[in-house]
């Protein structure tokens, strides 16, 4: 993998496959598993700015790897402010509950967020392993 600055605050990203030699590999034949896995990566292990914000960075990732990217961010955690958004209960498996912000929206329409106790219900349901 090489990666090139480009016209400012752009990166040219080449791959190479083992099997294609002297041939890079189009950023339009890559997955978009692929792509989001690399985004969140540099966005998470790269970015110097000292908050990090990440909505739902588990689209388009296979379930399997979330787990590893949550591990990034919980490395990375220790230099900056990472904010991340789910509504995926299986992201929120992989974090300390303690960590959990939860929101909701109120009968005046604004949404409130705030830290809420979880329930040792709610905490089994997610901890709970899938039948």
């Amino acid at each position: 993998m090489n990666v090139e600055r480009v016209a400012g605050r752009s990166f040219l990203l080449r791959l190479r496959e083992t099997f294609v030699e002297h041939a890079d590999i189009p950023a339009t034949f890559l997955s978009d598993g692929t792509i989001t896995v690399l985004a969140l990566v540099v966005a998470i292990a790269f970015e110097s700015r000292p908050i990090v914000v990440l909505e739902e960075p588990e689209r388009n990732v296979h379930p399997s790897l979330m787990s590893k990217i949550l591990g990034l961010v919980r490395e990375a955690a220790s230099d900056k402010q990472i904010i991340l958004t789910t509504h995926n209960p299986e992201v929120v498996r992989h974090v300390d509950f303690g960590d959990v912000l939860l929101t909701s929206r109120g009968s005046d329409g604004y949404l409130g967020l705030g830290v809420r106790q979880m329930t040792m219900k709610f905490a089994s349901l997610l901890t709970a392993k899938s039948v």
